[in-house]
């Protein structure tokens, strides 16, 4: 809920100005959560990570990534992602993907090497 999530970013920045932490970020936050918290928060995020794979952007996920990313990209967060290579994926892990293989073989890398250029195609 709103209410918690600020009095736990108000505690976060209380350590912020401590000098306990360097910087202060959220994760999987939509692009209303983050307006919400932009619009109370003293210190601002810097980073928003996502969790990302490359078997789950539907179309509508893929939307949703992308407007959340024009958002952060707007209000100066840096998008960080993880579970990128998700060796334990369904229905087979990314770095097995026959697609990614085949431009692995195509480009002479590795499998995670096009993962990797993927996500920085687009914008992570």
């Amino acid at each position: 809920n709103e209410a918690a999530t600020l009095d736990a970013w108000r505690f976060l920045e209380k350590s912020f100005r401590e000098g306990r932490a360097r910087a202060l970020g959220v994760a999987n936050f939509r692009v209303s959560q983050l307006a919400s918290l932009w619009e109370h928060a003293e210190v601002k995020p810097s980073f928003q990570q996502v969790r990302w794979s490359l078997y789950e952007p539907a179309e509508a996920e893929l939307s949703d990534t992308q407007s959340l990313m024009a958002w952060c990209a707007e209000h100066g967060l840096r998008t960080v992602v993880f579970f990128a290579l998700n060796p334990g994926a369904f229905p087979l892990p990314a770095l097995q993907d026959p697609h990614v293989v085949a431009l692995a073989k195509q480009y002479h890398c590795t499998p995670a090497r096009v993962i990797l250029r993927y996500l920085i195609e687009m914008g992570f």
